[in-house]
Protein backbone atom coordinates (compact mmCIF):
# COMPACT_ATOMS: atom_id res chain seq x y z
CA UNK A 1 0.00 0.00 0.00
CA UNK A 2 2.88 2.40 0.72
CA UNK A 3 3.69 2.79 -2.98
CA UNK A 4 0.11 3.44 -4.05
CA UNK A 5 -0.81 6.95 -5.13
CA UNK A 6 -4.06 8.49 -3.95
CA UNK A 7 -6.70 9.03 -6.62
CA UNK A 8 -7.14 12.45 -8.19
CA UNK A 9 -8.76 14.25 -11.10
CA UNK A 10 -6.82 16.69 -13.27
CA UNK A 11 -7.89 19.73 -15.26
CA UNK A 12 -6.55 23.00 -16.62
CA UNK A 13 -3.00 24.17 -17.25
CA UNK A 14 -0.60 26.59 -15.63
CA UNK A 15 0.86 26.72 -12.11
CA UNK A 16 0.05 23.59 -10.10
CA UNK A 17 -2.68 23.71 -7.45
CA UNK A 18 -3.64 20.70 -5.33
CA UNK A 19 -7.15 20.76 -3.84
CA UNK A 20 -7.63 18.85 -0.56
CA UNK A 21 -11.12 18.15 0.81
CA UNK A 22 -12.30 17.89 4.41
CA UNK A 23 -13.49 15.18 6.81
CA UNK A 24 -15.89 12.63 5.37
CA UNK A 25 -15.98 14.28 1.94
CA UNK A 26 -14.21 13.74 -1.40
CA UNK A 27 -12.82 15.70 -4.33
CA UNK A 28 -16.26 16.44 -5.79
CA UNK A 29 -16.74 19.21 -3.21
CA UNK A 30 -14.48 21.32 -5.45
CA UNK A 31 -16.75 20.97 -8.47
CA UNK A 32 -18.04 24.55 -8.27
CA UNK A 33 -14.53 26.01 -7.97
CA UNK A 34 -12.78 23.89 -10.59
CA UNK A 35 -14.31 25.55 -13.70
CA UNK A 36 -13.30 28.96 -12.33
CA UNK A 37 -9.75 27.87 -11.46
CA UNK A 38 -8.92 25.67 -14.44
CA UNK A 39 -8.68 28.68 -16.78
CA UNK A 40 -5.45 29.73 -15.00
CA UNK A 41 -4.05 26.70 -13.20
CA UNK A 42 -3.30 23.02 -13.49
CA UNK A 43 -5.58 21.49 -10.87
CA UNK A 44 -5.30 18.19 -9.06
CA UNK A 45 -8.33 17.50 -6.87
CA UNK A 46 -7.39 14.59 -4.63
CA UNK A 47 -9.29 11.96 -2.70
CA UNK A 48 -7.58 11.46 0.64
CA UNK A 49 -6.97 7.84 1.56
CA UNK A 50 -10.17 6.16 2.68
CA UNK A 51 -12.31 8.69 0.80
CA UNK A 52 -13.86 8.66 -2.66
CA UNK A 53 -11.84 6.70 -5.20
CA UNK A 54 -9.02 6.28 -2.64
CA UNK A 55 -11.30 4.21 -0.43
CA UNK A 56 -9.29 1.03 -0.99
CA UNK A 57 -6.31 2.55 0.85
CA UNK A 58 -8.16 2.42 4.18
CA UNK A 59 -8.06 4.83 7.11
CA UNK A 60 -5.17 7.24 7.46
CA UNK A 61 -3.51 9.49 10.01
CA UNK A 62 -2.37 13.07 9.44
CA UNK A 63 1.11 11.70 8.73
CA UNK A 64 -0.35 9.27 6.15
CA UNK A 65 -2.24 12.06 4.36
CA UNK A 66 0.86 14.27 4.39
CA UNK A 67 3.04 11.51 2.99
CA UNK A 68 0.41 10.70 0.35
CA UNK A 69 0.53 14.28 -0.95
CA UNK A 70 4.31 14.29 -0.92
CA UNK A 71 4.41 11.02 -2.89
CA UNK A 72 1.88 12.41 -5.35
CA UNK A 73 4.09 15.44 -6.00
CA UNK A 74 7.08 13.16 -6.47
CA UNK A 75 5.18 10.94 -8.90
CA UNK A 76 4.31 14.02 -10.97
CA UNK A 77 7.88 15.25 -10.99
CA UNK A 78 6.55 18.52 -9.54
CA UNK A 79 9.01 20.60 -7.55
CA UNK A 80 6.44 22.85 -5.90
CA UNK A 81 2.69 23.40 -5.71
CA UNK A 82 0.12 25.64 -4.11
CA UNK A 83 -1.96 23.58 -1.69
CA UNK A 84 -5.61 24.56 -1.22
CA UNK A 85 -7.03 22.83 1.85
CA UNK A 86 -10.49 22.92 3.36
CA UNK A 87 -11.17 22.06 7.03
CA UNK A 88 -9.32 18.82 7.83
CA UNK A 89 -7.69 19.25 4.43
CA UNK A 90 -6.26 22.55 5.67
CA UNK A 91 -4.51 20.66 8.46
CA UNK A 92 -3.07 18.31 5.85
CA UNK A 93 -1.90 21.29 3.79
CA UNK A 94 -0.25 22.88 6.82
CA UNK A 95 1.40 19.59 7.73
CA UNK A 96 2.88 19.29 4.23
CA UNK A 97 4.22 22.85 4.44
CA UNK A 98 5.78 22.04 7.83
CA UNK A 99 7.28 18.68 6.87
CA UNK A 100 8.22 19.43 3.24
CA UNK A 101 8.54 23.22 2.93
CA UNK A 102 10.52 23.09 -0.30
CA UNK A 103 7.54 21.53 -2.09
CA UNK A 104 4.91 24.10 -1.05
CA UNK A 105 4.90 27.49 -2.76
CA UNK A 106 1.76 28.75 -1.02
CA UNK A 107 -1.23 27.76 1.10
CA UNK A 108 -4.88 28.72 0.68
CA UNK A 109 -6.68 27.51 3.80
CA UNK A 110 -10.49 27.50 3.94
CA UNK A 111 -12.31 27.05 7.24
CA UNK A 112 -8.98 26.24 8.87
CA UNK A 113 -7.90 25.82 12.47
CA UNK A 114 -4.63 24.67 14.04
CA UNK A 115 -6.57 22.65 16.63
CA UNK A 116 -10.15 21.44 16.36
CA UNK A 117 -10.84 20.71 20.03
CA UNK A 118 -10.87 23.33 22.77
CA UNK A 119 -8.10 23.45 25.36
CA UNK A 120 -6.89 25.93 27.96
CA UNK A 121 -4.37 27.24 25.42
CA UNK A 122 -6.87 27.29 22.56
CA UNK A 123 -10.48 28.16 23.47
CA UNK A 124 -11.71 28.51 19.89
CA UNK A 125 -12.41 24.87 18.98
CA UNK A 126 -15.22 22.37 19.39
CA UNK A 127 -15.90 21.06 22.86
CA UNK A 128 -14.60 17.57 23.64
CA UNK A 129 -18.18 16.54 24.43
CA UNK A 130 -19.28 17.55 20.91
CA UNK A 131 -16.49 15.48 19.35
CA UNK A 132 -17.29 12.46 21.51
CA UNK A 133 -20.91 12.80 20.43
CA UNK A 134 -19.82 12.73 16.79
CA UNK A 135 -17.75 9.60 17.43
CA UNK A 136 -20.74 7.83 18.98
CA UNK A 137 -23.00 8.78 16.07
CA UNK A 138 -20.45 7.54 13.52
CA UNK A 139 -20.17 4.21 15.36
CA UNK A 140 -23.94 3.74 15.17
CA UNK A 141 -24.57 5.00 11.61
CA UNK A 142 -21.95 6.67 9.39
CA UNK A 143 -24.57 7.85 6.90
CA UNK A 144 -26.83 9.42 9.54
CA UNK A 145 -23.87 11.03 11.30
CA UNK A 146 -22.69 12.61 8.04
CA UNK A 147 -26.19 13.89 7.29
CA UNK A 148 -26.14 15.61 10.68
CA UNK A 149 -22.70 17.04 9.99
CA UNK A 150 -23.83 18.40 6.63
CA UNK A 151 -26.46 20.39 8.50
CA UNK A 152 -23.69 22.29 10.29
CA UNK A 153 -21.89 23.34 7.11
CA UNK A 154 -24.11 26.20 6.01
CA UNK A 155 -25.40 29.45 7.51
CA UNK A 156 -29.01 30.61 7.51
CA UNK A 157 -28.11 33.09 4.79
CA UNK A 158 -26.65 30.36 2.60
CA UNK A 159 -29.78 28.26 3.02
CA UNK A 160 -31.78 31.12 1.51
CA UNK A 161 -29.68 31.35 -1.67
CA UNK A 162 -31.26 30.32 -4.96
CA UNK A 163 -28.56 27.75 -5.68
CA UNK A 164 -28.72 26.12 -2.24
CA UNK A 165 -30.60 23.07 -3.67
CA UNK A 166 -27.71 22.59 -6.11
CA UNK A 167 -25.24 22.75 -3.21
CA UNK A 168 -27.25 20.16 -1.28
CA UNK A 169 -27.22 17.89 -4.32
CA UNK A 170 -23.43 18.11 -4.54
CA UNK A 171 -23.06 17.24 -0.86
CA UNK A 172 -25.48 14.32 -1.10
CA UNK A 173 -23.54 12.77 -3.99
CA UNK A 174 -20.44 12.31 -1.82
CA UNK A 175 -19.99 8.63 -0.98
CA UNK A 176 -19.90 8.29 2.79
CA UNK A 177 -16.61 6.70 3.94
CA UNK A 178 -16.59 3.67 6.21
CA UNK A 179 -16.91 4.04 9.97
CA UNK A 180 -13.19 3.24 10.55
CA UNK A 181 -12.17 5.99 8.13
CA UNK A 182 -14.52 8.53 9.70
CA UNK A 183 -13.39 7.58 13.20
CA UNK A 184 -9.73 7.89 12.17
CA UNK A 185 -10.49 11.40 10.94
CA UNK A 186 -12.18 12.30 14.22
CA UNK A 187 -9.19 10.87 16.09
CA UNK A 188 -6.97 13.25 14.11
CA UNK A 189 -9.26 16.15 14.94
CA UNK A 190 -9.17 15.17 18.62
CA UNK A 191 -5.45 14.64 19.00
CA UNK A 192 -3.66 16.91 16.53
CA UNK A 193 -2.52 20.39 17.46
CA UNK A 194 -0.23 22.28 15.10
CA UNK A 195 0.12 25.29 17.39
CA UNK A 196 3.73 24.62 18.30
CA UNK A 197 4.84 23.90 14.72
CA UNK A 198 3.53 26.84 12.72
CA UNK A 199 6.78 28.82 12.72
CA UNK A 200 8.06 26.20 10.24
CA UNK A 201 5.60 27.46 7.58
CA UNK A 202 7.71 29.67 5.33
CA UNK A 203 5.40 30.32 2.37
CA UNK A 204 2.63 32.85 1.69
CA UNK A 205 -0.67 31.89 3.30
CA UNK A 206 -4.19 33.15 2.67
CA UNK A 207 -6.90 32.16 5.14
CA UNK A 208 -10.48 32.22 3.83
CA UNK A 209 -13.12 31.94 6.54
CA UNK A 210 -16.87 32.31 6.80
CA UNK A 211 -18.06 34.70 9.50
CA UNK A 212 -20.83 32.24 10.49
CA UNK A 213 -18.72 29.06 10.54
CA UNK A 214 -20.19 26.66 13.13
CA UNK A 215 -17.55 23.96 12.72
CA UNK A 216 -14.35 26.02 12.95
CA UNK A 217 -15.30 29.43 14.36
CA UNK A 218 -13.79 32.41 12.59
CA UNK A 219 -11.85 33.18 15.79
CA UNK A 220 -9.99 29.88 15.29
CA UNK A 221 -8.98 30.92 11.79
CA UNK A 222 -7.71 34.29 12.95
CA UNK A 223 -5.81 32.71 15.84
CA UNK A 224 -4.12 30.57 13.19
CA UNK A 225 -3.40 33.66 11.10
CA UNK A 226 -1.71 35.29 14.09
CA UNK A 227 0.79 32.42 14.13
CA UNK A 228 1.67 32.64 10.42
CA UNK A 229 4.02 35.43 9.41
CA UNK A 230 2.62 37.62 6.66
CA UNK A 231 -0.63 35.71 6.30
CA UNK A 232 -3.64 37.38 4.68
CA UNK A 233 -7.18 37.07 6.04
CA UNK A 234 -10.25 36.92 3.81
CA UNK A 235 -13.47 36.94 5.84
CA UNK A 236 -16.66 36.06 3.98
CA UNK A 237 -19.68 37.69 5.67
CA UNK A 238 -22.69 35.38 6.10
CA UNK A 239 -20.75 32.28 4.99
CA UNK A 240 -20.60 29.07 6.98
CA UNK A 241 -17.97 26.32 6.95
CA UNK A 242 -18.16 25.44 3.24
CA UNK A 243 -17.93 28.63 1.14
CA UNK A 244 -16.19 26.63 -1.59
CA UNK A 245 -19.69 25.25 -2.27
CA UNK A 246 -21.86 28.31 -1.62
CA UNK A 247 -19.57 31.20 -2.62
CA UNK A 248 -17.10 29.71 -5.12
CA UNK A 249 -16.36 32.99 -6.89
CA UNK A 250 -15.28 34.66 -3.66
CA UNK A 251 -13.15 31.68 -2.65
CA UNK A 252 -11.50 31.65 -6.07
CA UNK A 253 -10.76 35.38 -5.78
CA UNK A 254 -8.87 34.65 -2.55
CA UNK A 255 -6.89 31.89 -4.27
CA UNK A 256 -6.03 34.20 -7.18
CA UNK A 257 -4.79 36.84 -4.72
CA UNK A 258 -2.57 34.27 -3.02
CA UNK A 259 -1.03 33.17 -6.33
CA UNK A 260 -0.31 36.78 -7.25
CA UNK A 261 1.48 37.27 -3.92
CA UNK A 262 3.70 34.22 -4.44
CA UNK A 263 5.65 35.95 -7.19
CA UNK A 264 6.36 38.85 -4.83
CA UNK A 265 7.32 36.70 -1.81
Amino acid sequence: MEDEIISYSESGSGPLLILVHGWGMDRTVWNRCIPLLSTRYRLLAVDLRGHGASGQLGAGTLADHTNDLQRLLQSLGAERAVIVGWSLGAQVALSLAIEHPSQVSGLALIGATPQFVQSAAFPHGLSLAALVGMQKKVSVSPSRSMAGFHGLLFSEHERSLNDYPLVCGLVRQVVVPSAPVLLAGLKQLHEVSLLGMLSAVQCPVTLIHGSEDQVCPVEAGWALADCLTGSVRVELPDAGHAPLLTMPKRVVEGIHQLCERIGEW
